[in-house]
């Protein structure tokens, strides 16, 4: 096993280890727990996957490096941090909140695209910029210690209630998840609706809605939903004469509705829950 190899199993050993530590300890200040759920995260999307530009690796490590480094600072002054209240002080902390503001948005955008952090990034420029705004669309203003301050350093912003959501339910289920899907639960799942809805009229697509309902509850992805069903779905219906897009259509649709089913609910299921209390 290549020594890059012995740390990508020696980072999932402690990722692992920390969160489910949380659970049987749960007494751990979120300014601490949750800059270090970040840090663990970090080199998973920018260290950890398919081969890139070597322009791209590079900053990939100075990014993580760096955020490393922003969310141990917030993490080992925790103290400090909260006599403050949200208010930078001084130029270490001002690089600080910037650099991190700005690793997590390239983050997302490595992960998820350019949709979440061009939201993102859409609601800090009004943040900073929407006192020019006319009429009731702009607000009276926000110091720019305070704005960076509520975002890095203060139990809201990065470190509020959606990464704590990340910390303390996504994770774990995810890690559960895929616990079950290496014990070839996935498999059983996938027999289990063929099984049941195989002998019917079109079901090759109720095999499909059947399995992305059983395989979503151990996974909580749409994505690695049709990534494992849709490899035996989609070519099944393909090949009993259903048109290519309808085949698509049943699958995604089947999969986005099984990140949903409990247990292992899609972090939207999450997010949602804690919006709305």
């Amino acid at each position: 096993m290549p020594i890059h190899r012995y740390a990508v199993v020696t980072l999932a050993v402690v990722t692992v280890y920390y969160h489910l530590h949380l659970i049987f300890t749960g007494l751990i200040p979120n300014l601490v727990s949750r800059p270090v759920h970040l840090a663990l995260a970090l080199p998973w999307v920018f260290l950890v996957g398919r081969r890139a530009p070597v322009t791209t690796r590079l900053s990939g490590y100075l990014l993580c490096a760096f955020g490393v480094y922003a969310c141990a600072y917030v993490a080992l002054n925790r103290d400090a941090l909260g006599d403050q209240y949200g208010y930078l002080e001084g130029g270490q902390q001002y690089l600080v909140a910037i650099g991190l503001v700005l690793v997590v948005l390239e983050m997302a955008r490595r992960a998820i695209k350019l949709a979440l952090p061009s939201v993102a990034a859409l609601a800090l420029a009004y943040g900073f910029l929407g006192q020019h705004l006319p009429g009731e669309f702009g607000h009276p203003g926000l110091p720019p210690g305070s704005l960076l301050g509520t975002l890095t350093i203060a139990e809201g912003g990065l470190w509020g209630p959606l990464t704590g959501v990340s910390v303390n339910v996504v994770a774990v289920f995810v890690i559960l998840g895929a616990f079950v899907g290496a014990g070839e639960g996935g498999t059983a799942f996938m027999s289990l609706a063929t099984k049941l809805a195989g002998r019917y009229r079109a079901g090759a697509a109720k095999v499909s809605v059947l399995s992305s309902a059983l395989f979503g509850s151990i996974s909580g992805s749409a994505s690695a939903n049709v990534a494992s069903t849709g490899a035996i779905t989609l070519p099944t219906m393909k090949r009993l004469g259903y048109p290519p897009s309808f085949a698509a259509a049943v699958e995604a649709v089947a999969s986005s509705g099984g990140q949903i089913m409990p247990p292992l609910m899609g972090a939207g299921a999450f997010v949602m829950m804690e919006l709305l209390r």
